[in-house]
């Protein structure tokens, strides 16, 4: 029988998370609203948002891009495609070009977007992308391949069962 099979994620999350805190039903959703964000959340705590002259690492941790704060070592969603990280703790500003991202994201978080509990998807330097891939086999998640392989085999035995369980000749 075909049965809907987990497929993987669409995305790791990043500060798409997160809703203005002036209107709590809207996301985030680019990156002058993740300054925004920012900047309320700062404020509220009577800290001044800063630009910080350093540079800060992005990993992914439960299915999420952050980096660490290299001042306070808070962590702070960010996602490559913005480039930007912004630390809510003690204000500091990671602007475009001061997140280091791995040379091609997507291919880091391809393996962790199949395994089905966000806990699992976790990657940091220095580990390789071969390692995730083998973390996969040694935690059996399915490639969308095997997943799709199933299916279609699922499909083919229900094809030669007729209405009444008698196999078609």
């Amino acid at each position: 029988m075909l049965t809907r099979q987990f497929t993987g994620y669409k995305t790791i999350h990043g500060p798409e998370q997160l809703h203005d805190p002036n209107q709590p039903s809207r996301p985030i959703s680019s990156p002058a609203d993740y300054r925004g964000w920012h900047a309320a959340m700062v404020t509220t705590k009577g800290v001044d948002p800063w630009d910080s002259n350093k540079k800060c690492t992005a990993r992914i941790n439960h299915g999420r891009w952050i980096a660490d704060c290299i001042w306070c070592k808070g962590p702070i969603l960010t996602r490559p495609d913005w480039g930007v990280a912004y630390c809510a703790e003690c204000g500091a500003r990671y602007h475009e070009g001061s997140v280091i991202f791995p040379a091609n994201p997507r291919l880091f978080a391809e393996p962790l977007l199949l395994r089905v509990q966000r806990e699992l998807q976790n990657w940091a330097e220095p580990q390789k992308l071969e390692a995730l891939w083998d973390e996969n086999k040694r935690l059996d998640v399915k490639t969308v391949d095997d997943i799709l392989r199933e299916n279609i085999a699922d499909a083919i035995d229900i094809a030669l069962v007729e209405p009444d369980g008698e196999l078609t000749p």
